[in-house]
């Protein structure tokens, strides 16, 4: 599985206020995954997500949250007997 992924998420995490991230990184479900995904909306209809620690980038959110999924689910297929391999890549250009 490869999920395709974005520099977004690197510019929207380092964005994110340090209990606010910290919450990312210590969510090992997609569930708590998906509840902390559902809080930023939740604050973003109301225009309130910067103010409670959230970036002002709904995009940059949502690559967050699939980097989070990416390694959350790659955790849980660890150990998997199908040896399933999951990752996600950056699409941007590069010059060689």
């Amino acid at each position: 599985l490869v999920n395709v992924a974005s520099l977004a998420a690197e510019t929207s995490f380092n964005a994110l206020a340090e209990g606010v991230a910290l919450k990312f990184l210590k969510a090992s479900t997609v569930k708590e995954l998906d509840d902390l995904m559902d809080e930023f909306v939740k604050y973003a209809e109301t225009g309130d997500h910067e103010k409670r620690g959230f970036p002002n980038s709904a995009y940059g959110m949502s690559k967050v949250g699939l980097w989070r999924a990416t390694e959350i689910l790659a955790a849980q297929y660890k150990s998997d007997p199908r040896h399933i391999l999951i990752n996600s890549v950056g699409a941007q250009f590069y010059y060689s």
